[in-house]
């Protein structure tokens, strides 16, 4: 038995999650086994490009306040947004981070990142299709026709705008999130598989490419689901028609996962890590 099965029978490592339904359910699945000890979210809040992941990470540590008629645009559950528990040492009990990144685009609106689903939701409730929307993030604002949309929507319509981040841009973010987090990390891509058209997805590949670039030259861990599904078998590691896991999938990604996060642990420590140190020192570093 290695050192790192040892600590992982030692230890229930505190782990936090950023990102979306691909992190957070194979974690779900750790924390039935007992495996890990979740930090948890005060409300079910996903998030999909870095800039969403900062803003996340500033509103729940109370750095940036919303009012409550915004929040049904930042984040899921909005019943549930109780800003009463947002505080500056939220994120203190984690001693890992799995932060997952799956898209390059965000939708600005004035000082906010908006969630596309959740701003999806409000243009269709006002009686305005998503492809519409879709077409207006992507115009020109002095250019956009806005007649056939509700006045309590035209803000939105005018000011929202579609921006799609740059390599450059996404390793800014990243070393931004570090330093906000300072706590060890382990970054998840989306799957970097090819299109319907059977070639690479561009958006992918560059989110894959600098998550990559930035674990190596920044000490972090890369965990690229896309070889285990891959070996399991893309179509049935997939539910039908969408791009979330099996739950069968998922008995087997939770096992990898749960590696990835005692190897960055044990790294960490070893070397230094990243932020205090734990109680929990000597279990891990068995």
């Amino acid at each position: 038995m290695d050192g790192l099965t040892l600590a992982a029978e030692a230890i229930r490592p505190r782990v936090a999650a950023i990102g979306t339904c691909r992190i957070f359910s194979p974690l779900s699945y750790l924390e039935r086994d007992n495996q890990i000890d979740p930090v948890r979210d005060p409300v079910r809040w996903y998030t999909h490009s870095i800039p969403e992941a900062i803003q996340k990470i500033r509103i729940l540590k109370g750095e940036v306040a919303i009012t409550p008629s915004l929040v049904p645009l930042v984040a899921y559950e909005a019943d549930h947004f109780e800003t009463d528990l947002f505080r500056p040492d939220y994120y203190e009990a984690s001693e890992v981070f799995v932060v997952e990144v799956s898209s390059i685009n965000t939708v600005q609106w004035r000082n906010l990142e908006l969630q596309r689903w959740c701003l999806k939701a409000a243009f269709e409730a006002g009686g305005v299709d998503y492809s519409r929307l879709l077409r207006l993030l992507k115009a020109p604002p002095e250019s956009r026709e806005l007649s056939d949309i509700p006045e309590a929507l035209r803000s939105l319509a005018t000011e929202a705008r579609q921006v799609t981040q740059t390599p450059d841009a996404m390793m800014t973010g990243l070393y931004q999130l570090r330093e906000m987090l300072r706590r060890p990390l382990v970054l998840v891509p989306t799957l970097n598989v090819d299109g319907s058209d059977g070639k690479p997805i561009r958006e992918r590949a560059q989110i894959n490419d600098v998550l990559r670039r930035f674990s190596e030259a920044a000490g972090e861990t890369f965990f690229d689901p896309l070889p285990i599904a891959r070996g399991y078998g893309i179509t049935e590691a997939l539910t039908d028609g969408s791009s979330h896991y099996a739950r069968p999938f998922m008995e087997v990604l939770k096992d990898r996962l749960h590696r990835a996060i005692m190897e960055r642990l044990t790294a960490g420590m070893s070397r230094g890590g990243t932020g205090s140190a734990s109680r929990r020192d000597a279990a891990l570093l068995v």
